[in-house]
């Protein structure tokens, strides 16, 4: 287990640029931009993560629109007021964002490793194919000792293993950002499509018995 919160969450992800550039105001003035990247997964299902990053990160004078980069930085939580609720939004925060590998050489990474706690009871399932699964969230604080708070999900002896994880368990997580869509019920006649973002886990460590799963 590591003390430096600079590296209790460590994202990197390659993938292209497939949406317009939302610019950003910061309260100081200080001027960011979000824009989506599509990641593709082993099965060639696309994740569609949005990046933030500093203006003078990237030359915004060129067409950046289908280029292939390169982002590392920070999975990031924020809550925002939509229709007088609170909704917590995710985000991938760059601190390094640069092109990626020439063509015809793509990458398609797709890496985090969080330090964290749990934060909410976890809650374990089935789908409907009778595979196990169990959803979770860690809150992990950042540099400005900000939280964080992140979705996760992991799948058979793991998802059992969780489960039976008390609320404030110190656990660490490596996996990949996942995107996901899903209707938002509001009525019977009513629903508004929405993107949920969660970190499938591939590898997970706890304090507790210090045991491994993947």
């Amino acid at each position: 287990m590591t003390d430096d919160m600079n590296r209790t969450n460590q994202a990197i992800i390659e993938g292209r640029i497939v949406s317009d550039f939302q610019t950003i105001l910061t309260s100081n003035n200080r001027k960011f931009y979000i824009v989506d990247v599509a990641v593709k997964r082993l099965s060639s299902k696309m994740d569609y993560i949005p990046v933030m990053f500093h203006h003078k990160l990237v030359d915004m004078t060129q067409n950046l629109m289908g280029r292939h980069f390169y982002v590392a930085g920070q999975l990031r939580s924020c809550f925002r007021s939509e229709a007088q609720k609170r909704h917590l939004k995710h985000y991938l925060f760059a601190t390094e964002l640069r092109p990626g590998a020439p063509e015809g050489k793509y990458s398609d990474t797709n890496y985090i490793y969080l330090d964290g706690n749990i934060c909410k009871k976890p809650i374990y399932r089935f789908t409907p194919t009778g595979r196990a699964i169990t959803d979770f969230i860690i809150v992990v604080n950042s540099a400005n000792y900000k939280s964080n708070y992140i979705p996760c999900i992991c799948w058979g002896k793991t998802a059992l293993a969780v489960a039976e994880l008390p609320i404030g368990a110190h656990i660490e997580v490596i996996g990949r950002i996942q995107s996901r869509v899903y209707l938002k019920q509001f009525s019977e006649v009513s629903a508004e499509k929405r993107i949920a973002y969660e970190v499938s886990v591939i590898r997970l460590e706890y304090d507790m018995s210090n045991q491994t799963y993947q």
